[in-house]
């Protein structure tokens, strides 16, 4: 590109499991929403086990990555932010004062 912006062209994942790490892969999409069907299906292909808990963060959102994983027996929770639990300790801190 020869405006001076550098854009993504690629997108590297990586899926962990106790500290191991049980996939990774080389996306073309530049955002997360459209890789973790793809994704999922290819570390499925490689170890025949669903994930049963994703957590990831919001870039993955979106209505098809719902659907998708409302169609899967084995995933117990869909996507969990981590802005989530961010969000979460802030609200339940400003409720309870603590005494340092």
């Amino acid at each position: 590109m020869h405006n001076g912006q550098l854009k993504p062209g690629y997108n590297v994942q990586i899926m962990v499991e106790s500290e191991y790490i049980v996939g990774m892969g080389i996306f073309s999409n530049p955002t997360d929403t459209k890789t973790l069907i793809p994704f999922m299906e290819r570390v499925y292909a490689c170890t025949h086990r669903r994930i049963q808990k994703l957590i990831s963060d919001a870039g993955y959102e979106s209505e098809e990555n719902y659907s998708y994983l409302n169609l899967l027996e084995h995933v117990a929770e869909q996507l969990l932010h981590a802005v989530h639990d961010v969000r979460c300790a802030r609200e339940f801190l400003a409720v309870h004062e603590f005494s340092q």
